[in-house]
């Protein structure tokens, strides 16, 4: 009876084991579930397999950050399809007569240096071939040659500045180069690849001194490893080194319209962030499908990063009190005049002035208060705008209430900076209309980190339509940013 005794117990011991492992696995999971739900959208996140990280990286490489309209191309059969940007407000001045720096790196297999060559030969450039033998590139004015390997700058490589190899750093010093103009990167020593080469470079800074970057993307093998490291150093060039996308090319099209990039080769052309006045579209969230992208969106919109002391309504917005500095101003941008519907921003102390958009786009001009000395006119034009706004100074709050056309009225005031006077902005935001599409929500989101990177921090936001949220009705929300500068 003892033996059978003994017998049971250990069977309860081994059922109660499986109980305790159990709870334990459960907790796990839902310890698990909810750091994941407070850290919200990962753009780093490792994908489940090869066909995923391809089609995240191809989504990345494919989706231009930055438009570039003005580019130039030497030669039809330039392999490189590099073109560099002229755009004005952040491209390359190639006939300025101030003498520009350009670093390229790989030889005549390579590239066909056709562009090298009229840069060397028409324009004020310096320039440093690396790898590149004298005998395909002579010497033209201000070229160097030098025959060198770059490896990456990895402290545990104790021979990288040794032999016939150097690290980009020493080669930047040893020339006292600060900044360049054009670095072109079609080839690495043997053994090292472009990416571990780009990793470093981004680790230690050395793009924040570049205006226009290429690079050459080889992917001969669909390796997830190989993808995500890719994915990684241009999700990093990105974030980090403030560079955008302005133009992908491959020698086989067949590359660039379809998720199998085994055995292709991709030219990436990169400049650096033109600032706030120029719409920069974010990189694809994942490969670019609708609930990332709104999982995105709504993970930014509900986590403010600002905070007010004491917060106020006033008409539709909500304000931040303790910021604001009397005698004030209110302006608002609207669809149409209703002096009733606003007048819960008139009697605060404020001068209030509203600013109608025309089907025209020319713009009624409303003031509540006693007119501005210099406008008496109705009907203003951009321009007349952009002078009133100047005439006016401080605006305590700037608020948008133009429903269908609020991010397209965002975009105009930071287009032309209308909105820089403005210590608060207030706007109903729909963040997706009936359908919802991914770049549309991309659209949505790249809008509001520009205005992030204008100094405005969102610090109060609240869902409209919350109980009444649909397909149809899409997501209203209540925004208000505060300028960090007036934080109190």
């Amino acid at each position: 009876m003892s033996s059978q005794k003994c017998a049971g117990r250990a069977g309860c011991r081994r059922k109660k084991s499986w109980l305790y492992a159990c709870l334990i696995g459960a907790i796990l999971l839902g310890l698990l579930q909810i750091i994941e739900f407070q850290t919200g959208y990962s753009s780093l996140r490792p994908l489940d397999d090869a066909q995923s990280e391809a089609r995240r990286l191809l989504k990345f490489i494919t989706h231009y950050h930055f438009q570039c309209n003005y580019t130039l191309q030497v030669g039809s059969t330039n392999r490189s399809h590099w073109p560099i940007c002229l755009e004005k407000e952040a491209g390359m001045d190639v006939e300025s007569k101030i003498v520009k720096t350009a670093l390229v790196l790989g030889t005549q297999f390579d590239l066909d240096l056709q562009v090298e060559r009229y840069l060397a030969a028409n324009c004020s450039f310096t320039l440093l071939l690396v790898s590149a033998p004298p005998q395909v590139f002579p010497a033209i004015n201000r070229t160097h040659h030098l025959q060198i390997n770059i490896v990456p700058n990895d402290p545990a490589d104790y021979a990288r500045n040794s032999y016939d190899q150097m690290t980009l750093n020493t080669l930047l010093q040893r020339y006292g180069i600060p900044n360049i103009d054009l670095l072109r990167m079609a080839q690495t020593a043997n053994g090292v690849h472009m990416w571990e080469l780009l990793h470093f470079m981004i680790r230690d800074n050395l793009l924040l001194h570049v205006q226009q970057f290429h690079v050459a993307m080889y992917i001969d093998k669909l390796d997830e490893d190989l993808l995500y490291n890719w994915y990684r150093a241009l999700h990093d060039l990105f974030y980090s080194q403030g560079m955008r996308l302005y133009h992908t090319s491959s020698r086989d099209p067949l590359c660039v319209q379809v998720t199998l990039m085994e055995s292709c080769m991709y030219y990436l052309s990169f400049i650096r962030d033109p600032g706030p006045r120029s719409f920069v579209l974010y990189p694809p969230a994942d490969y670019g499908e609708v609930d990332t992208e709104e999982w995105r969106l709504l993970d930014y919109v509900n986590a403010p990063q600002s905070e007010c002391r004491k917060e106020k309504k006033i008409g539709r917005s909500i304000i931040c009190s303790t910021s604001f500095v009397f005698p004030c101003v209110f302006l608002l941008i609207r669809r149409e005049f209703n002096r009733d519907a606003d007048r819960a921003y008139f009697g605060h102390g404020c001068f209030v002035h509203i600013l109608v958009l025309t089907p025209t786009e020319d713009f009624l001009y409303y003031p509540i208060s006693p007119r501005t000395k210099k406008y008496r006119e109705r009907q203003l034009s951009l321009d007349g705008v952009i002078s009133l706004v100047d005439e006016i100074g401080t605006i305590q709050l700037l608020d948008i209430h133009f429903p269908g056309r609020e991010w397209q009225i965002l975009s105009l005031l930071m287009d032309h900076a209308l909105h820089k006077n403005a210590s608060q902005l207030s706007m109903e935001a729909s963040l997706w209309g009936e359908t919802k599409h991914p770049t549309q929500i991309r659209s949505v989101y790249s809008q509001l980190r520009r205005l992030d990177s204008w100094g405005f921090h969102l610090f109060y936001s609240s869902q409209k339509n919350k109980e009444k949220i649909s397909a149809e009705a899409g997501a209203v929300y209540d925004l208000t940013f505060i300028r960090a500068d007036t934080v109190v």
